[in-house]
């Protein structure tokens, strides 16, 4: 290499050196520890506004209406997204400094911070004013960013993901439920269909009717489950703030929604959900009492379009196996036995108290309860033989006698054994194979494994 040119080469080495020690390595002398400490001696539970102004993108703020709330002032005034909110405010509660960098008499143009990329705003309970932090300028490693508080006497070094921490735009920010139900206050759910409605109805909390077009159980983790969906599903994308008057909704196919899901709530209030049509693969959606248009996911919308056939449970019983706690057999051919779950030093064990009390033996109660809870029937019917002739009534009792739940079982000795559980429109359509698995178990005899492991009475 050519003498003079790497003579060059090494001053301009050295002056980069010594630019980067004195900005970027040397700490002003202090006596305050600076390393790593962090910023702003408020915690983000004090915080009761965030703004955060940027050069070139839209400035946003936060309010705090109580507690976890929080609401979206700019760009826009709407309710914010709690989570999203929180993780701003809890990032900006925990801001740290790395070190001094300059203090007292400032040129804040050497650092960018006279025109600064990113303003900080911190409204705290009981403050006479805000504090602000104002940020500058890239070190020159292009790693950290020059900061320092608005009125303060010193600049400081950040990391620069501190900044990238809070560059949320209003979007982000805002909650982009599209119904605000709470799940534990819902009544009943009324899905809209092109040609047919539904209705699911709460039972209680752990039990769900088909209450439309015909009464009937629901699966609970179905019923649940869109209840679950519905709570959490969110916009995936705004088209309008408002759309205008109702003809305008007719470009979204929401003049006429195709699907409409309204949620009942046990307060008398609901909250209407309406799908128009499909835009790729996401739907047109509002609500009545908004002015929004937005997109929401296929995957949603292909939970609502289910009919109520799809949610009829053909479960036997619903109970928890673990809290039933009495179980009853009625027969036509001999007296009633009742058997009641009974708490023990060594624990809780199933005992006989009618027709005469006794012990139980092992298993036998459970292994029955676990039977009836994971049977199904093979088919639903609206219309089946009568079950006159009744031939058992099974009833348990379960989550401390709170759900009571019964099964008349009519002619048994044919090739079909049908039953309806009590309250039920629908009749249960059960095998053969698995009605004698029942009524084996029921006997309560000894059972031992056959030699192909199977379960012989």
């Amino acid at each position: 290499m050519n003498p003079k040119a790497t003579v060059i080469l090494a001053v301009i080495l050295i002056a980069l050196g010594a630019y980067i020690y004195r900005y970027e390595s040397e700490p002003v002398e202090t006596d305050t520890e600076s390393s790593y400490e962090k910023i702003f001696d408020f915690e983000a539970e004090q915080i009761q506004q965030i703004e955060v102004r940027r050069e070139e993108n839209e400035d946003v703020k936060l309010e705090r209406t109580g507690g976890d709330a929080w609401r979206l002032l700019a760009p826009i005034e709407v309710d914010a997204d709690g989570v999203a909110s929180d993780a701003l405010v809890n990032a900006a509660a925990s801001l740290e400094r790395e070190r001094v960098v300059a203090e007292g008499e400032l040129n804040l143009a050497d650092f960018g911070l006279d025109a600064p990329q990113l303003e900080l705003e911190l409204t705290v309970k009981d403050a006479s004013q805000p504090t602000t932090l104002l940020f500058g300028d890239e070190t020159p490693t292009g790693s950290n960013l020059y900061a320092t508080l608005a009125g303060g006497n010193q600049v400081f070094v950040m990391a620069g993901s501190s900044k990238y921490a809070l560059e949320k735009s209003g979007w982000d920010l805002r909650d982009k439920r599209v119904l605000r139900f709470n799940r534990d206050g819902v009544k009943t759910v009324v899905v809209k269909l092109p040609e047919k409605q539904f209705t699911l109805a709460r039972v209680s909390v752990d039990f769900w009717n088909v209450a439309e077009p015909v009464l009937t159980r629901a699966d609970r983790y179905k019923a649940s489950g869109l209840v679950s969906m519905l709570e959490s599903t969110k916009m995936q994308e705004l088209v309008t703030e408002s759309a205008g008057d109702v003809s305008q909704y007719a470009q979204y196919g929401l003049d006429s929604p195709t699907y409409q899901v309204e949620i009942q709530l046990a307060d008398g209030s609901s909250d209407t959900l309406l799908l128009g049509d499909q835009q790729g693969t996401n739907y047109y959606a509002r609500n009545p009492d908004r002015p929004l248009v937005y997109l929401i996911a296929e995957s949603a919308v292909n939970d609502i379009k289910r009919d109520e056939t799809e949610y009829i449970s053909k479960r036997l019983f619903a109970f928890a196996t673990y809290q039933a706690s009495k179980l009853q057999i009625a027969s036509a051919d001999e007296a009633t036995r009742v058997y009641e779950k009974v708490k023990e030093d060594d624990g809780d064990v199933w005992k006989q108290t009618a027709p005469e009390a006794e012990d139980m033996e092992g298993t036998m109660v459970d292994d029955l309860l676990y039977k009836l809870n994971g049977t199904d029937a093979a088919e639903m019917v609206p219309e089946a033989p009568s079950l006159e002739a009744q031939r058992y009534t099974i009833t348990v009792w379960s989550n401390e006698g709170k759900n009571v739940e019964e099964l008349a079982v009519g002619d048994t000795t044919g090739d079909t054994v049908y039953a309806r559980r009590d309250g039920d429109d629908l009749t249960l359509k059960i095998s053969p194979e698995s009605w004698k698995e029942i009524e084996a178990l029921m006997r309560f005899d000894e059972t031992t494994d056959d030699e192909s492991g199977g379960v012989s009475p």
